[in-house]
């Protein structure tokens, strides 16, 4: 599990003041917050942790046995890390130092149908039929996908309709070309070249492949230097 998950949850459940980051209101962190080192613009998605503090320098709305905790966030691989962090009584990915007892813990929807996490949620999942793979894959089409880590659930569990392993394991083929460790916006390219290698030798055996290798970081330069690194590969 990544370290930003271990950091979340521990703001979340103790609130450690361990980061330099201590704020007074929301409207603080607000202001704060996107500038990193040297007063350098930090996107959203690498917005560091923070606390907020009462006028003492103690954190308020830490989790506490008997709270109610409400999951929101639409995306699932986030949300999926917290549920288990939360919910899991025997977790061992990190020590948590702290397990708030009879939490009213719930979702927005449920975030991996499979994992069942979290277990109790607000709105039912969509249930997804008759997707192009399920297809394909009854009437014996052979498929490739293929992405690099960071995008690899694109072509596999969210295009299989938020399902887990394959329809055919005889005529699906899946490759995960493994990300370089480092922010999205340093390689926007993302493994173009890789995977488009990748893709030409599996159109050789396959009928249909589905690559993914592009990034959303909402930055205008970064898309562009994306989109020239997919047309030089």
């Amino acid at each position: 599990m990544p370290k930003h998950a271990a950091r979340g949850r521990e703001r979340h459940s103790i609130s450690s003041c361990m980061d330099p980051m201590q704020c007074a209101s929301a409207l603080t962190v607000h202001a704060i917050v996107p500038q990193g080192p040297e007063d350098q613009e930090v996107s959203d998605q690498n917005i560091g942790s923070f606390v907020i503090v009462d006028d003492d320098g103690k954190p308020v709305g830490t989790v506490e046995d008997g709270d109610a905790v409400v999951l929101f966030n639409f995306r699932a691989d986030r949300m999926v890390e917290m549920a288990k962090a939360f919910e899991y009584p025997d977790f061992q990915a990190f020590d948590r130092e702290r397990y708030p007892k009879d939490l009213k813990f719930v979702g927005m929807m449920q975030y991996d149908g499979d994992l069942r996490l979290p277990a109790n949620f607000l709105v039912p999942p969509p249930e997804i039929l008759n997707v192009s793979g399920e297809y394909l894959a009854k009437n014996g089409i052979s498929t490739f996908a293929c992405s690099e880590t960071q995008k690899f659930g694109h072509v596999t569990f969210f295009w299989n309709g938020n399902r887990s392993g394959y329809f055919d394991s005889n005529l699906e083929t899946y490759l995960e070309v493994p990300s370089d460790k480092i922010v999205f916006n340093k390689a926007p390219a993302m493994k173009a070249k890789e995977i488009t290698a990748a893709g030409i030798e599996a159109l050789k055996v396959c009928r249909t492949i589905a690559l993914c290798m592009q990034p959303r970081a909402g930055q205008l330069l970064h898309a562009r230097k994306a989109r020239e690194g997919a047309g030089l590969a």
